[in-house]
């Protein structure tokens, strides 16, 4: 799955996803397959920074995120 959506990064963004964006990735027939218990299709990719970082100084990133996610 890692690969998967590290591949589908490279072709659509060229390696870097901008934080505060959000991309869905649509999953493999492999995993998104009947053995999948949440029967999802897709997983959403929502950066909130480039390289891990200490993010004390922005304590609202995660819930920015998520907002971004359900807008």
């Amino acid at each position: 799955l890692t690969d998967h959506c590290q591949t589908y990064i490279q072709d659509i963004w060229h390696g870097h996803i901008p934080p505060g964006s959000c991309m869905i990735v649509t999953l493999p027939d492999d995993v998104a397959s009947t053995g999948n218990p949440c029967d999802a299709y897709a997983l959403a990719i929502s950066p909130t920074m480039r390289a891990p970082d200490d993010d004390s100084w922005h304590q609202d990133l995660v819930y920015n995120t998520m907002w971004l996610l359900l807008v």
